[in-house]
């Protein structure tokens, strides 16, 4: 995480070995949807994000990700309120979900 304009800069890195990817054709593919949710003091401000991030590799690509995890990078935008941020991350395959919560300031 890193400061950016009016909010954080995210560089997710998912560990594939958590995830089910479907290898066809020389091509290894896999799906996954991502919630970020801002915390205030007293807990959860406004709608969360959600997206969706597909993976359509190489067997190169694939073997970089294997080694140095799925990278996705989001910037978020986050309001003087915001104290921290939850990031939950589902495999649209399996339904297998993990989550971070991070401070923010």
């Amino acid at each position: 995480m890193s400061p950016a304009d009016k909010g954080v800069h995210l560089e997710i890195r998912i560990n594939p070995n958590d995830m089910l990817l479907r290898e066809e054709g020389g091509k290894v593919t896999g799906a996954v949807a991502f919630l970020l949710s801002d915390l205030g003091a007293s807990g959860p401000l406004g709608d969360p994000s959600v997206t969706s991030f597909n993976l359509d590799l190489n067997k190169e690509q694939r073997d970089m990700v294997m080694k140095e995890g799925i990278p996705i990078a989001q910037d978020h935008a986050v309001s003087d309120a915001v104290q921290r941020v939850r990031l939950i991350v589902m495999d649209q395959s399996t339904n297998a979900i993990g989550s971070l919560t991070f401070p923010v300031k």
